[in-house]
């Protein structure tokens, strides 16, 4: 009979836990879907301006310069990595409240938006290199030349689009922990915060230009393997602190 009522109890209780469990998972798939979905909306209409200004400035260049191409001036890497900074700071503040009011928690908000970086990360880059690549080739078609180290990394583009990868990741965490300390302290300190905040991404810059020569104008391409270790481990840096300061902000 103690065994029954033991059961008894017990049941509801897995239930209950069973319950919690799925809604957790629904609320970090929706965190996800959300961070990506809104991200690569927006992201459309950001590659097809960005690559026609970047086509746009070479044919200039060319046409009007008296030799080549220095294309130095307008490499088509940069502005993707803060583009994806910007959109931490975007998807923090335009999901955060309406998640949770939805039923979500923090910590499925936070999760969610943490395995979105590197998804996005990695997309970027990819994209970023096919972007260069055709700009590469219109620069061609036009008669100019193009320096081979901003497009392929001194003809590593493994290397090239590896580090992109990490650089987008480091850049779109960074932005939800900026986003999160503005929410969490307001605008002066959250301002004073931003050497917290930005530390990560400062940290994997240092670390990119390590072993790094002046001629290696790509980011990642000739940094030293310490050098790589600690770009990558400002991946885990970032995150901590996007859960640190994301897990229990307040949310009116």
């Amino acid at each position: 009979m103690t065994a029954q009522i033991a059961d008894a109890t017990a049941a509801p209780e897995n239930s209950r836990e069973q319950r919690r469990r799925d809604l957790e998972r629904r609320s970090l798939r929706a965190a996800f879907a959300d961070a990506l979905g809104m991200t690569w909306t927006i992201a459309a209409w950001f590659w097809g301006i960005f690559l026609v200004v970047q086509i746009v400035v070479a044919f200039l260049a060319n046409r009007y310069a008296d030799k080549g191409i220095d294309l130095a001036n307008f490499t088509p890497y940069g502005a993707p990595q803060i583009f994806l900074f910007v959109m931490g700071i975007v998807t923090g503040s335009g999901f955060l409240t309406v998640h949770v009011l939805s039923g979500g928690t923090r910590r499925s908000a936070v999760r969610g938006w943490l395995v979105a970086a590197p998804v996005l990360g990695v997309s970027f880059a990819v994209v970023n290199l096919l972007v260069g690549w055709i700009v590469k080739g219109a620069i061609s078609l036009v008669g100019g030349e193009a320096e081979s180290t901003t497009f392929y990394g001194d003809g590593e583009p493994i290397t090239a689009t590896a580090a992109l990868a990490v650089i987008g990741t480091v850049m779109y965490a960074s932005g939800l922990a900026v986003f999160a300390a503005y929410r969490r302290w307001g605008g002066w300190l959250g301002t004073l915060a931003l050497l917290v905040t930005l530390a990560p991404a400062s940290f994997m810059s240092w670390s990119f230009d390590q072993g790094r020569t002046v001629e290696l104008a790509f980011p990642g391409v000739g940094t030293s393997g310490l050098g790589w270790v600690g770009a990558v481990v400002a991946i885990p840096l970032a995150a901590a602190l996007v859960y640190l300061l994301l897990r229990r902000i307040p949310v009116e």
